[in-house]
Protein backbone atom coordinates (compact mmCIF):
# COMPACT_ATOMS: atom_id res chain seq x y z
CA UNK A 1 0.00 0.00 0.00
CA UNK A 2 0.94 3.33 -0.48
CA UNK A 3 1.67 4.05 3.39
CA UNK A 4 4.44 1.11 4.22
CA UNK A 5 7.77 0.36 3.02
CA UNK A 6 9.29 -3.09 3.61
CA UNK A 7 12.94 -3.59 4.16
CA UNK A 8 14.47 -6.92 5.27
CA UNK A 9 18.12 -7.66 6.48
CA UNK A 10 20.16 -10.96 6.20
CA UNK A 11 23.10 -11.79 8.08
CA UNK A 12 24.95 -14.79 6.95
CA UNK A 13 24.64 -17.23 8.98
CA UNK A 14 27.52 -18.80 10.59
CA UNK A 15 28.23 -21.81 12.79
CA UNK A 16 28.28 -19.79 15.70
CA UNK A 17 24.65 -18.25 15.90
CA UNK A 18 21.17 -19.48 15.49
CA UNK A 19 20.45 -17.05 12.59
CA UNK A 20 19.49 -19.82 10.43
CA UNK A 21 16.33 -19.90 12.30
CA UNK A 22 15.14 -16.80 12.48
CA UNK A 23 13.29 -14.73 9.79
CA UNK A 24 13.48 -10.71 9.93
CA UNK A 25 11.06 -8.62 9.16
CA UNK A 26 10.94 -4.90 9.35
CA UNK A 27 7.93 -2.51 8.42
CA UNK A 28 8.54 1.38 7.83
CA UNK A 29 6.08 3.83 7.76
CA UNK A 30 6.19 6.96 5.24
CA UNK A 31 7.01 10.41 6.61
CA UNK A 32 3.36 12.39 6.51
CA UNK A 33 5.70 14.91 4.85
CA UNK A 34 7.13 12.64 2.35
CA UNK A 35 8.34 13.57 -0.41
CA UNK A 36 10.89 15.81 1.52
CA UNK A 37 12.13 16.87 -1.73
CA UNK A 38 10.32 17.22 -4.21
CA UNK A 39 10.88 18.38 -7.92
CA UNK A 40 11.09 22.07 -8.52
CA UNK A 41 9.89 22.97 -12.28
CA UNK A 42 11.64 26.48 -11.81
CA UNK A 43 14.53 24.56 -12.29
CA UNK A 44 15.43 22.68 -15.59
CA UNK A 45 18.00 20.12 -14.24
CA UNK A 46 15.40 18.75 -11.50
CA UNK A 47 11.95 19.52 -12.81
CA UNK A 48 11.06 15.99 -13.42
CA UNK A 49 12.14 13.95 -10.54
CA UNK A 50 13.94 13.89 -7.30
CA UNK A 51 15.01 10.75 -5.24
CA UNK A 52 17.22 8.65 -4.32
CA UNK A 53 18.91 11.56 -1.41
CA UNK A 54 22.22 10.40 0.27
CA UNK A 55 22.89 12.01 3.92
CA UNK A 56 25.38 13.33 6.31
CA UNK A 57 24.92 14.87 9.36
CA UNK A 58 27.94 17.96 9.81
CA UNK A 59 28.29 21.12 11.35
CA UNK A 60 24.62 20.36 13.41
CA UNK A 61 22.81 19.91 10.07
CA UNK A 62 21.74 16.97 7.59
CA UNK A 63 23.56 17.58 4.07
CA UNK A 64 21.69 16.17 1.21
CA UNK A 65 22.90 15.07 -1.91
CA UNK A 66 19.79 13.75 -3.99
CA UNK A 67 19.61 12.81 -7.53
CA UNK A 68 17.47 15.06 -9.67
CA UNK A 69 16.15 14.94 -13.32
CA UNK A 70 15.39 17.31 -15.31
CA UNK A 71 13.83 18.50 -19.01
CA UNK A 72 16.91 16.93 -20.78
CA UNK A 73 17.07 13.20 -18.87
CA UNK A 74 20.22 13.96 -17.33
CA UNK A 75 20.74 12.39 -13.58
CA UNK A 76 22.36 15.26 -11.44
CA UNK A 77 22.47 16.04 -7.99
CA UNK A 78 21.22 18.45 -6.31
CA UNK A 79 22.04 19.88 -2.24
CA UNK A 80 19.87 21.13 0.39
CA UNK A 81 20.55 20.72 4.39
CA UNK A 82 17.95 20.50 7.18
CA UNK A 83 18.25 21.05 11.05
CA UNK A 84 16.01 18.11 11.42
CA UNK A 85 16.25 16.02 9.15
CA UNK A 86 12.61 16.52 7.72
CA UNK A 87 12.04 20.64 6.86
CA UNK A 88 14.08 21.96 3.95
CA UNK A 89 16.27 24.85 5.38
CA UNK A 90 18.50 25.77 2.21
CA UNK A 91 17.91 24.03 -1.32
CA UNK A 92 20.13 25.79 -4.16
CA UNK A 93 19.16 26.48 -7.18
CA UNK A 94 22.34 24.99 -9.21
CA UNK A 95 23.59 21.23 -9.39
CA UNK A 96 26.39 20.78 -7.05
CA UNK A 97 27.51 17.45 -9.16
CA UNK A 98 27.07 16.93 -12.59
CA UNK A 99 28.91 14.08 -15.02
CA UNK A 100 32.20 15.32 -15.97
CA UNK A 101 33.68 11.90 -17.34
CA UNK A 102 33.01 9.91 -20.46
CA UNK A 103 31.79 6.65 -18.67
CA UNK A 104 29.13 9.25 -16.89
CA UNK A 105 28.35 11.30 -19.70
CA UNK A 106 25.29 10.49 -22.28
CA UNK A 107 27.59 10.36 -25.92
CA UNK A 108 30.36 9.60 -23.50
CA UNK A 109 31.65 13.51 -23.88
CA UNK A 110 33.82 15.13 -21.50
CA UNK A 111 32.00 18.32 -19.77
CA UNK A 112 33.14 21.10 -17.59
CA UNK A 113 30.04 22.84 -16.84
CA UNK A 114 26.07 22.32 -16.31
CA UNK A 115 25.52 24.90 -19.12
CA UNK A 116 27.84 22.46 -21.86
CA UNK A 117 25.37 19.37 -21.20
CA UNK A 118 22.02 21.70 -22.43
CA UNK A 119 24.33 22.52 -25.45
CA UNK A 120 25.23 18.83 -26.36
CA UNK A 121 20.91 18.32 -25.96
CA UNK A 122 21.30 16.34 -22.92
CA UNK A 123 20.11 12.55 -23.18
CA UNK A 124 19.62 9.75 -20.68
CA UNK A 125 22.27 9.03 -17.94
CA UNK A 126 24.50 10.82 -15.77
CA UNK A 127 25.14 9.87 -11.98
CA UNK A 128 22.80 8.18 -9.94
CA UNK A 129 21.35 6.95 -6.26
CA UNK A 130 24.28 9.00 -4.17
CA UNK A 131 25.49 7.99 -1.19
CA UNK A 132 28.50 9.89 1.68
CA UNK A 133 30.44 8.62 3.99
CA UNK A 134 32.81 11.06 6.13
CA UNK A 135 36.14 9.38 6.65
CA UNK A 136 38.80 11.54 8.87
CA UNK A 137 38.21 14.86 6.78
CA UNK A 138 36.83 13.65 4.01
CA UNK A 139 33.73 13.09 2.12
CA UNK A 140 33.44 9.94 0.07
CA UNK A 141 30.56 10.14 -2.69
CA UNK A 142 29.73 6.89 -3.96
CA UNK A 143 27.20 6.82 -7.09
CA UNK A 144 26.03 5.27 -10.10
CA UNK A 145 27.63 6.03 -13.53
CA UNK A 146 25.70 5.59 -16.71
CA UNK A 147 27.15 6.74 -19.92
CA UNK A 148 23.40 6.05 -21.71
CA UNK A 149 24.67 2.65 -23.32
CA UNK A 150 27.16 0.92 -21.29
CA UNK A 151 25.72 -1.06 -18.01
CA UNK A 152 25.57 1.43 -14.82
CA UNK A 153 29.25 1.58 -12.96
CA UNK A 154 30.08 2.33 -9.57
CA UNK A 155 31.82 5.42 -9.26
CA UNK A 156 33.77 7.53 -6.34
CA UNK A 157 34.63 10.98 -5.80
CA UNK A 158 35.09 13.04 -2.49
CA UNK A 159 35.56 16.63 -1.31
CA UNK A 160 37.08 18.21 1.97
CA UNK A 161 34.39 18.82 4.88
CA UNK A 162 36.02 22.31 4.66
CA UNK A 163 35.20 22.18 1.06
CA UNK A 164 31.93 20.84 1.38
CA UNK A 165 30.81 22.95 4.10
CA UNK A 166 31.98 26.03 2.19
CA UNK A 167 30.15 24.85 -0.45
CA UNK A 168 33.44 24.73 -2.82
CA UNK A 169 31.76 22.34 -5.40
CA UNK A 170 34.51 22.75 -7.90
CA UNK A 171 36.43 20.84 -5.51
CA UNK A 172 35.19 17.61 -5.89
CA UNK A 173 37.86 15.17 -6.85
CA UNK A 174 37.97 13.49 -10.40
CA UNK A 175 35.93 10.78 -10.43
CA UNK A 176 36.93 7.18 -10.68
CA UNK A 177 35.23 3.33 -11.63
CA UNK A 178 35.54 1.52 -8.92
CA UNK A 179 33.39 -1.63 -10.01
CA UNK A 180 34.34 -4.15 -12.72
CA UNK A 181 33.23 -3.82 -16.45
CA UNK A 182 30.26 -5.63 -17.09
CA UNK A 183 29.01 -5.31 -13.63
CA UNK A 184 26.21 -3.70 -12.87
CA UNK A 185 26.56 -2.10 -9.02
CA UNK A 186 23.68 0.59 -7.69
CA UNK A 187 24.80 0.24 -4.02
CA UNK A 188 28.39 0.46 -3.92
CA UNK A 189 29.16 2.45 -0.29
CA UNK A 190 32.54 3.22 1.95
CA UNK A 191 32.36 2.00 5.63
CA UNK A 192 33.39 5.14 7.89
CA UNK A 193 35.88 2.39 9.99
CA UNK A 194 36.76 -1.02 9.61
Amino acid sequence: DDIHVFAAACQIPTEHTDLKSKTFNLMLKKHHKNPIIAPNPKNAWESRATFNSAAVYEDGKVHFLYRSLGDTDLSVLGYATSKDGVTIDERFDMPIYIPREPFETPGQHRFKTFAEHFVSGGGYGGVEDPRITMVDDKLYLTYVAFDGANPPRAAMSWITVADFLARDWNKWSTPKLISAPGMVNKSAVIFPEK
